[in-house]
């Protein structure tokens, strides 16, 4: 088991793009521009808590938030896509910490980068932030239109990836057309523009183009991360006791900051070695590996008991009630009666899946929170 928790940390340590070579000289070309802050600059332009809704700009065909990327960022890292997303949303706020700092603390050995990671280290830096599995696209409209910036987790071209969503653009309806990010990889240096359409296709499932059995054991499915701001509040029991940021993810999350902590623990970037011959097995930290280890093994079980079939059944059920109400929406008398019947015995299906898989969260959620509590203390 130990070898399985290795070979997903290593797997899953490959799942976010890297920066090519051509996109970190033409970074480096224009920040003297000043488009791209540095650290220099940062405390000239960043927004502040009392200024985000100042920041907000609204017309009848877009929304925009004033984001400048992150705070002196310099091309370097590997697999940094989380951490070029979380010093985005510390410039946005007006937070001090530079880029550098930020890859350093959160991912020195070029992993990936778990939701609950980057959700724990803006608490950490006082910035209130939720988290949502299988969210909407009305929720990031919420969101932005409340003056804060979105993360989300997108395929990349064959690469689960971090990006922060900015701003929209609207169709004559009210629709979204467009979404406006800034992220590692499309929007190094300046803001992309992807349509709903694009977006929604990359949004899915975002692992499983990486490794589809890898993604659909994890089941990330539209993850959202929703800072809200600068919290001058206490601590809210929830933190102080370690629950889990997201319940309803509970059992993915301690696999993934388990085999986050086992990557760590080896100290060194992965994707930098061409061979075993390169690892270098001084630099492991093996307490802090053999935690990760523990920590993901001990949500395998629940897994596979719960959380698989849970979430079998709630597609299951998803399916029977789409094809249902397909069937509702025909002129035939029979058909809408069979669309009904389907309607229903798919509610029912996904009601029972969901109750599995809260069986399953309820016990991650109890186990990870004395690992959580267990980093907090060792600094992890």
């Amino acid at each position: 088991m130990l070898i399985a928790v290795m070979v997903f940390s290593i797997v899953f340590s490959f799942s976010d793009p890297s920066f090519s070579q051509s996109s970190i000289n033409a970074l480096n070309s224009n920040i003297n521009t000043g488009e791209v802050e540095t650290a220099a600059g940062v405390s000239a332009s960043s927004s502040s808590a009392a200024s985000v809704a100042a920041a907000i700009t609204t017309d009848t065909s877009s929304t925009m938030l004033n984001s400048t990327g992150p705070n002196g960022y310099d091309g370097s890292g590997n697999n940094c896509c989380g951490q070029y997303a979380t010093s985005t949303v510390f410039n946005f706020y007006g937070l001090a910490e530079t880029y550098p700092v930020t890859l350093a603390n959160m991912n020195p050995t070029g992993s990936f980068t778990a939701p609950d990671r980057i959700v724990d280290y803006m608490k950490k830096n006082g910035i209130a932030t939720g988290y949502k599995n299988k969210a909407t696209l009305a929720d990031i409209k919420k969101q932005l239109d409340s003056g804060n910036p979105a993360l989300c987790m997108v395929d990349a071209d064959g690469s689960g990836h971090w990006i922060t969503i900015i701003g929209y653009n609207k169709n004559a309806d009210g629709s979204i057309k467009s979404f406006v990010m800034r992220d590692s990889y499309w929007g190094v240096n300046s803001n992309n523009v992807m349509s709903v359409e694009e977006f929604e296709k990359r949004w899915t499932k975002p692992i499983v183009p990486t490794n589809a059995i890898l993604g659909n054991v994890l089941n990330y499915d539209h993850l959202l991360v929703t800072p809200q701001g600068k919290s001058a509040s206490a601590k809210r029991i929830t933190d102080m006791l370690n629950l889990p940021n997201n319940f309803n993810s509970a059992m993915n999350d301690q696999i993934a900051n388990g085999a986050n902590q086992f990557v760590l623990g080896l100290g060194q970037d992965l994707t930098k070695l061409k061979s075993i011959k390169d690892f270098d097995f001084k630099k492991i930290n093996v307490p802090q590996t053999i935690f990760g280890a523990a920590e993901a093994l001990s949500a395998i079980p629940q897994k596979l008991l719960f959380g698989i079939p849970g979430s079998a059944l709630q597609d299951g059920g998803n399916a029977i009630k789409n094809w249902g109400t397909k069937m509702s929406q025909k002129d035939s008398t029979l058909d809408k009666i069979v669309g009904g019947v389907a309607t229903g015995v798919g509610t029912a299906v996904n009601a029972v899946g969901t109750a599995v898989s809260t069986v399953g969260n309820a016990i991650s959620s109890v186990v990870d929170s004395g690992f959580k509590g267990l980093r907090n203390i060792f600094g992890w």
